[in-house]
Formats: structure tokens, sequence, C-alpha cells
């Protein structure tokens, strides 16, 4: 199948210079590919549009009319692209993430004005949810998405890895006292995230692993309802730095076990691979990656 924009630009800059010769340095390929696009485009047409001598190459009259309109549509081509070139390179429109409520609560939102600010001709939409959500089918440009890397029908960046460290309120540490190692933690009320089978945490300590299964537990698949259980001293929880990192600073959450963490998360960008990244897109995610760094 003949490229017909490749052959018209080939034919009018034939034209222009009255040498395949010429045009095909200027095209910077072979003269018999200069040839043969020209001559699959009059098969094409099924007109004759230039007479070739041995002298030069100059248009048929229809070579003319054709070379006239040609240069008018791809000034209309170069038109388009440039427009839409540009129309990337600002950040207006509409840019779509997704991202888990837990962590946008936690961490996307504190951090999203300066970004913002930057860039007041965007609109910005946020898909909040904590089901697995199709990035095609939903309209995405981008989402957070904690664990491990993306399906083969996305492409992705891993930002950062976030250690999970063991939290209580510090009024159950006041009436239990500070645990001096895991097994301590057994007869707590334990806060544990997942579903109904969920009855365990595990920690490491260099090469050093524990399973710790509490006598009593608490279960529940929203980990910020576990987190206000936690802060109201309610029992000790595992818990990722994201989710953690402001509530100790304001004195929420203590630390328990320092030498202990349990297994990291790791915070990825994905986005879908058959789409081109906007300068939304790029911008969104070096900030992301920036934004990650700074807070280690």
């Amino acid at each position: 199948m003949i490229n017909e924009l490749l052959a018209m630009e080939t034919f009018v800059t034939v034209t222009e210079l009255g040498s395949f010769s010429a045009a095909a340095r200027m095209l910077g390929v072979g003269q018999p590919s200069v040839s043969r696009r020209v001559a699959e485009l009059e098969a094409h047409l099924e007109v004759a549009l230039l007479i070739r001598t041995t002298r030069d190459v100059r248009p048929t009259e229809a070579g003319v009319r054709y070379y006239e309109a040609s240069r008018a549509a791809i000034a209309a081509v170069e038109s388009a692209r440039l427009t839409a070139q540009q129309q990337a390179a600002a950040l207006t429109g509409t840019f779509r993430v997704g991202c888990g409520t837990a962590f946008g609560n936690a961490w996307l939102a504190p951090r999203l004005s300066g970004w913002l600010e930057r860039h007041p001709d965007l609109r910005f939409e946020v898909a909040i949810s904590n089901a697995h959500v199709d990035l095609v089918a939903s309209g995405l440009d981008m989402s957070l998405r904690l664990g491990g890397p993306p399906s083969p029908e996305l492409r992705g960046r891993q930002v950062r890895t976030f250690a999970k460290h063991m939290w209580a309120g510090p009024r159950w540490v006041e009436r239990r006292g500070l645990p001096e190692s895991p097994k301590d933690l057994r007869d707590a009320r334990g806060l544990i995230y997942g579903g109904s089978e969920a009855r365990e945490w595990v920690l490491h300590r260099g090469n050093e692993r524990v399973t710790i299964r509490p006598d009593r537990i608490i279960v529940a698949s929203a980990g910020d309802f576990l987190h206000a259980l936690a802060r109201h001293d309610v029992g000790p929880i595992l818990l990722p730095e994201w989710m953690s990192e402001s509530r100790v600073a304001e004195g929420e959450l203590v630390r328990l076990l320092p030498d202990w963490e349990g297994e990291e998360q790791l915070l990825w960008v994905v986005w879908p691979s058959h789409r081109f990244q906007s300068a939304a897109a790029r911008s969104f995610l070096e900030w992301v990656v920036a934004q990650a760094r700074a807070a280690q």
C-alpha cells in the first residue's frame, strides 16, 4: 500500500528542485527510492505528474495542479502536527489519575497542591478506588499502585519502596509497655489488614524471620479503619511508612520493635502501554518521583 503523504512530499521536492538526484540528497535517501515513490504515486493516481528528460524534470499540467494542492495539503498536515505537539507540550486539557483511597488521602493529597498551582489551566481528575481499575476501559492516563510490577498491557516505573513497621497508640504503650521481642505481641489484640483468612504478621530482622499470630485479632479490608483503631489504642498494627509518617509526627503512634520490619511495599506509577505520554503525564510522573525521593 502506498504511503501517499510520503510520496506527495517526495513529488513536491522533486518538482521544486527539478531533479530526482537533488531530491534524493535533500530527503536523505537513494535516487531509486525517490523514483519509485513518484512512480507509485502516478500509478496510484493513474495520471502522469512529471515529464522526465535527460536534461531536467518538470511537471505535467496535471502535475502542476497536483503540486499546488499537495503544497496546501502538506502545510495543513504540518499545521495539525504543530497544533497537536503544542497541545501536548502545554499542561492544558484533562489529565486523569487513579489512586487507592488510603494512599490518596495519606500520601497524595497533602502534596498535590504545589504541582496543581504550577499548572492552573490543567483539569485534574482523580479516580479514587480500592478496586483494581482497568486503566484503558476507565480512560485513565496514569495510576499510582502499590504492589508488584504492572501487567503486560501496562508500562510502569517503580518509584519508591516503603518499609513497614509495627506501631501502636501511646496509651496502649502506657498500659502494656514497649514489647522487647515479637513474641511479646502474641497476647495483644492484633490489627491485621486483609481478608477473612488473614491471621498473622510476618517480620524480619536481617536474615531472621518470624511469624506472629496474635491470640486476639481484628481483621479488616480497609487499612485506614485499622489505622484509626491503632490511633485510638485498640492494639498494635503493621503499617507502611506512607500511612504512618504524618501520625507519628503528630504523636498519635509509637514505633514498636524498631529492629524489626515487615515486607516492603512498592509504589509504581503505571500507564497504558499503547498511549503516548502527554506533557501532563510526564510532568506528573517526574513530580511523583521527586516527591517520593524527598520523603525518604
